[in-house]
């Protein structure tokens, strides 16, 4: 996975806060494994090439690797770029997000199929 195009990275005490929230916001407790698989809210599957029409920002999103475990601010063409860079052969299950948390999509290595997330309240 070429991951020079995600040149922010957030580290440390910043990043632990921001993927806790997350998880108290979006995720069932306890959970485990992958954490698109402990959402609790409804998810919509789509094809990843529905990406582009979804109502999200383009700009400012948080993009988190989960088997990485690593967190970045980017935008989504970029995220666009990267996934539709991967080999066959590359796995990939990350959440993309803004600082609001009011919405997630996951994009999971289950074929690239989104999982977008209702809105929370």
């Amino acid at each position: 996975m070429n991951l020079k195009a995600l040149n922010n990275e957030i580290k440390g005490d910043k990043k632990e806060l921001i993927i806790r929230f997350f998880q108290q916001k979006f995720l069932v407790t306890p959970f485990n494994g992958l954490m698109w698989n402990n959402f609790k809210y409804h998810a919509t599957c789509l094809a990843f090439e529905d990406m582009e029409l979804m109502d999200i920002p383009v700009q400012n999103l948080l993009f988190y690797l989960e088997r990485q475990k690593r967190l970045y601010e980017t935008n989504l063409q970029v995220i666009i770029e990267l996934i539709n860079g991967l080999e066959p052969w590359e796995e990939i299950d990350a959440e993309i997000f803004d600082i609001s948390m009011s919405w997630v999509v996951a994009v999971t290595h289950e074929d690239k199929l989104l999982s977008v997330v209702a809105k929370s309240v």
